[in-house]
């Protein structure tokens, strides 16, 4: 542990504490809480420029303590501090049962440090960066039961939270939750987008008799052809490329044909389905001085 910091619980009396060390030299900070013998608790603790915050779950209770150390700990001991003991410097002693350990990549902040500790859960309000609040269900079979939501600005955050209630049922049939990256062009589809469905129902006739007979598709997958105009170089060059690498010919993406539809219209018409065929040639063609131009063709994944 040379050069490094790091939090420990100590392995008697449970005191956790925070280890700066430079050079090899350990300075330790009991920090406030104990989870006594043979209690099982839950530590959380973080650092950043000039701020360390630790709390401590025992029971049902919770503390929290805030220091300040130009240091930020990369590293955690399994037992108690050695500090104080020369012939265990750079060791960490002491015996523990650890169910669980998890590393943020990001700093929380103390409250969020705090309810970690007391719930599991590092969700605060102050923290939600968007919250769509309740919505009506307005879906039905015939779009497969999308629910397509859409935010009209960037957010960033660590997790996204789905919460489906359907009162009056045993249960509820989730078939694909999907979140990613959007890729929004800079001009609208050009005229002539067509939007159906690819009919998949047989009507076989006898050729002697001329009579018919119609077998319904279990499902006549929605589809749709349009045409990306005027893609700039960078969508053409770095964004199209992209797409193309990623999803090739089994891969799948959602298409949303106009982001200022409602809701119930919105699920309607936007597809999930792949944004090339095997075997097509998913070519971009230089149409103008101005841009480069993309035709789709894309057929509901059922």
């Amino acid at each position: 542990f040379n050069n490094s910091s790091y939090f420990t619980r100590g392995a008697g009396a449970g005191t956790p504490s925070f280890t700066a060390i430079s050079a090899g030299v350990g300075t330790n900070r009991v920090l406030s809480g104990s989870g006594g013998y043979n209690q099982p608790a839950t530590y959380v603790g973080a650092t950043g420029p000039n701020a360390i915050m630790f709390a401590l779950n025992s029971a049902s209770t919770a503390s929290a303590a805030t220091f300040a150390q130009p240091s930020t700990a990369d590293r955690a001991a399994l037992g108690g501090s050695p500090w104080g003991n020369p012939s265990l410097i750079g060791l960490a002693s002491g015996v523990g049962i650890y169910q669980r350990w998890a590393l943020y990549p990001t700093r929380l902040t103390d409250a969020q440090v705090i309810a970690l500790a007391s719930t599991g859960s590092s969700r605060v309000a102050t923290a939600v960066t968007h919250d769509s609040g309740t919505l009506a269900a307005a879906t039905d079979a015939a779009s497969q039961g999308n629910v397509v939501l859409l935010r009209s600005s960037a957010a960033t955050g660590r997790y996204l939270l789905v919460d489906v209630a359907a009162p009056g049922v045993a249960q509820i049939d989730i078939g694909r939750l999907v979140a990613g990256p959007l890729w929004r062009i800079s001009r609208a589809v050009a005229y002539g987008m067509q939007e159906g469905r690819e009919t998949l129902d047989r009507r076989d006739r006898n050729p002697l008799t001329g009579a018919e007979f119609p077998v319904p598709a279990l499902a006549n997958p929605r589809i749709t052809r349009f045409t990306l105009p005027l893609l700039t170089a960078t969508e053409i060059r770095t964004q199209h490329r992209a797409l193309l690498a990623a999803l090739g010919g089994a891969g799948e993406a959602l298409w949303i044909p106009e982001t200022s539809l409602s809701l119930a219209e919105l699920n309607a018409r936007s597809i999930w389905g792949a944004v090339a065929a095997p075997g097509e040639e998913a070519l971009a063609i230089r149409d103008s001085p101005a841009g480069t131009s993309r035709s789709f063709r894309i057929v509901e994944r059922v």
